[in-house]
């Protein structure tokens, strides 16, 4: 959201001609560089308000019941899952395969544990991806009234982070990730978000706008 609504100020006129805005998040001061060309802002670049902090792991045996899924379906290759952050913490775990990151249903009494024991009870899940995307993502945070969130740029800059961390020959390397194209997302909102519009709107929807994030 903080790199759309630098690319909207930008566009329609309110920030000048400044090269850099910053936003004051919960995670921190969010500093967002504008490229311009012509006049016209084509590019942003958002910088992580803190530097990785990597905090307590978490047993993949513990984490498949959380998420309900086998402990097979967790991989820890290059890391166990544990929280991560650049701002704000996530619990973050690989999956094996897309069939595994579809199937998660968070088990809230379980993740609940999590958080009397101090450990932030957001979820990030992310598997590699060999399609038009190089990872495919999931957040989940229901104890803070989020079910799911379709596009987390904190949780997405703590991975990068955390797998950059890791991978300590990456020089120059990016990714490109995918959270949006999630089919549970639109699900929720038609499940969830639909019949409460209906029932405020007491079934007389006249006009209906929705935006989110940078789409």
């Amino acid at each position: 959201p903080n790199i759309g609504t630098a690319f909207t100020l930008t566009t329609v006129g309110e920030l000048n001609d400044l090269d850099e805005v910053i936003f004051e998040e919960l995670a921190g001061l969010v500093a967002v560089r504008i490229r311009r060309e012509e006049g016209k802002a084509t590019w942003c670049e958002l910088k992580a308000p803190q530097h990785l902090s990597l905090g307590q792991p978490v047993t993949p045996e513990r984490m498949a019941s959380i998420l309900s899924l086998s402990p097979d379906d967790i991989i820890t290759t290059t890391h166990e899952p544990r929280v991560a952050s650049v701002g704000l913490p996530f619990v973050i775990t690989e999956l094996r395969n897309h069939a595994a990151l579809e199937k998660i249903n968070v088990n809230t009494t379980l993740l609940a544990e999590l958080e009397r024991e101090n450990i932030r009870p957001s979820l990030f899940t992310y598997i590699h991806s060999s399609d038009d995307f190089d990872i495919r993502a999931r957040m989940f945070a229901p104890l803070a009234g989020t079910i799911e969130d379709p596009a987390t740029g904190s949780a997405n800059c703590a991975l990068v982070a955390m797998l950059t961390h890791y991978n300590k020959a990456a020089n120059g390397e990016f990714y490109i990730l995918n959270q949006f194209a999630n089919q549970d997302n639109y699900k929720d909102h038609y499940k969830t978000t639909c019949p409460e519009i209906w029932k405020d709107t007491h079934q007389s929807i006249t006009h209906f706008v929705s935006s989110m994030g940078t789409t």
